[in-house]
């Protein structure tokens, strides 16, 4: 499905009101859109280049594209001159995706500190930064943490990670995992890789059977939220009566981040899309990494 333009913001040439239509698509969490948009409009921008700049790199990461974005801001960086404020937010957003493209410099946490981020910490970016470490380390120093990590009120998919984490250091241990409340007993050693899931399988076929190669860029971002969304449940698996209606939730949750809609989806997967609410707040929660 080819994404059509509207012309009324094609030709505006004005600042502001180009500003607060991106600035909406963005709070509509319309993020590919939005980029889109930024990447015809650039030129027509000067004195609000920076504010528009700040919205297009944060579409950017919304929209799974961090390794442009990290390349634009390191561009932006090295200008000879950038207004304090906007500097401040560049450096912000490069802190935010260095680690991923491994740009740091050597970052070494104490194995105390990589303690306490486990037991304590909820900054997203210092908590992966911590699992980053760890995973250069003798992990089977740090189980205890682990085990509290495990049971705090976060993100669900940062758990994920350790467990990959504890499975490739070959962890043969007993963990309880809370998520969503529940608690559940599981061993990174016999547990299933996201990935490698039956569940993953067939939703990724039932995916690629309904977008197939007519959008290779739509298929891309809706196996990325079925990673996410599978990561927020897990390890819970999908019923077998639930992948039709698992599958059209997270179509039309990446066609919106397109800014788009197909009323005929539901019909498509032949499904009652009536209680679709709980799947898409859950993808909006689990893709908000």
């Amino acid at each position: 499905m080819e994404f059509v333009f509207d012309d009324k913001i094609l030709n505006c040439q004005d600042e502001n009101i180009l500003l607060d239509e991106f600035q909406k698509m963005y709070n509509e969490q319309k993020y590919v859109q939005c980029v889109l948009y930024i990447e015809k409009k650039l030129s027509a921008f000067s004195s609000k280049f920076y504010d528009v700049m700040i919205i297009y790199l944060y579409s950017l990461i919304k929209a799974k594209n961090k390794e442009k974005a990290l390349k634009i801001v390191k561009e932006e960086l090295s200008m000879p001159y950038i207004p304090a404020l906007y500097e401040d937010r560049f450096k912000e957003i490069y802190a935010e995706l260095a680690y991923k493209e491994k740009e740091t410099k050597e970052f070494v946490l104490s194995r105390d500190k990589i303690r306490e981020i486990l037991e304590t910490n909820t900054d997203k970016n210092i908590i992966i930064l911590a699992i980053v470490e760890m995973c250069k380390l003798n992990i089977r120093d740090f189980l205890d943490s682990i085990q509290i990590f495990f049971k705090r009120k976060i993100r669900n998919i940062f758990k994920v990670m350790l467990i990959d984490a504890l499975r490739s250091q070959g962890v043969n241990k007993e963990f309880e995992l809370v998520n969503a409340g529940k608690k559940i007993y599981i061993n990174p050693v016999t547990s299933e890789n996201v990935l490698e899931s039956e569940d993953y399988a067939i939703l990724k076929k039932i995916l690629e059977d309904n977008i197939g190669k007519q959008n290779p860029n739509l298929m891309n971002l809706a196996s990325e939220n079925l990673m996410l969304y599978l990561s927020e449940i897990y390890p819970r698996k999908v019923k077998e009566k639930e992948y039709g209606f698992i599958a059209y939730c997270i179509h039309l949750y990446s066609l919106k981040m397109y800014g788009d809609e197909d009323e005929k989806l539901s019909l498509i997967y032949n499904i009652d899309n009536h209680n679709q609410e709980e799947i898409l707040n859950l993808l909006q929660t689990a893709c908000s990494i």
